[in-house]
């Protein structure tokens, strides 16, 4: 038994004398982070409240879950046009919600069954009639300089 653990101990003591470290970090090249994604938000129709927006980078979340957004802002509602620029986003594909939070309350305000009580919209402007929309169907592909205009509606 003893022979057995020396020989697989041989070769880590000779590595460590010959000054190779146990365990290499690994190291990876650095992903670009310079795209930028413009948000362009029409269809508000009241000046109170709030704009969120929430940017996803996969479906896991999208579209109403904040939490798991890759980037999320939330800002005054401005007249006529509102706008929110998310900066140094990784080059890809990405899907956005939005919301017109009418009594500033920090979220979409929904029904028993969930049906939004307040403006939304998604990229793409997808609206489907009886479910949520899908990642798929709101992919914006990402890469330099993006400008996406979503349309908010109940």
């Amino acid at each position: 038994m003893r022979i057995r653990h020396m020989l697989f101990a041989v070769p880590l003591i000779l590595s460590l004398a010959a000054g190779a470290p146990f365990a290499q970090p690994v190291t990876t090249a650095p992903q670009l982070s310079n795209a930028t994604l413009t948000v362009v938000v029409t269809g508000a129709t009241t000046e109170r409240g709030m704009i969120g927006v929430a940017v996803f980078s996969t479906a896991d979340g999208f579209p109403g879950n904040n939490e798991k957004a890759a980037r999320t802002a939330v800002q005054p509602r401005l007249a006529p046009v509102d706008s929110v620029v998310f900066r140094g986003l990784a080059p890809g594909q990405y899907a956005v919600s939005v919301y017109h939070d009418l009594n500033s309350n920090g979220k979409l305000d929904t029904n028993l069954f969930g049906v939004p009580k307040e403006p939304w919209g998604t990229s793409a402007n997808v609206r489907p009639s009886f479910r949520a929309p899908k990642f798929e169907e709101a992919i914006v592909n990402v890469v330099g300089s993006t400008r996406v205009e979503i349309r908010v509606e109940r």
